[in-house]
């Protein structure tokens, strides 16, 4: 068993805060669901081959994208 410092702990603690806070600055950005037009959406983790990834997930309708591409709509150009 690994023994931590409160040291250790407490940078967790805050990495795993600032790591929320900006989760929720993305969700309050995005745009409603593309499937149900729900605005009840939140974070939920994918993991693949590569790694983990953030994705968005539609509380009404169980869609989930990933982050990168969640306000990506294929009637809309693409802004930088």
């Amino acid at each position: 068993m690994t023994t931590r410092t409160a040291e250790q702990v407490l940078a967790d603690h805050r990495a795993r805060a600032e790591h929320l806070r900006q989760q929720a600055e993305y969700i309050a950005s995005c745009k409603p669901c593309p499937f149900c037009g729900g605005t009840d959406l939140g974070i939920t983790e994918w993991w693949d081959d590569d790694g983990e990834y953030d994705a968005v997930a539609c509380a009404h309708c169980k869609a989930e994208a990933p982050a990168i591409t969640w306000n990506l709509r294929a009637n809309e150009e693409e802004t930088p």
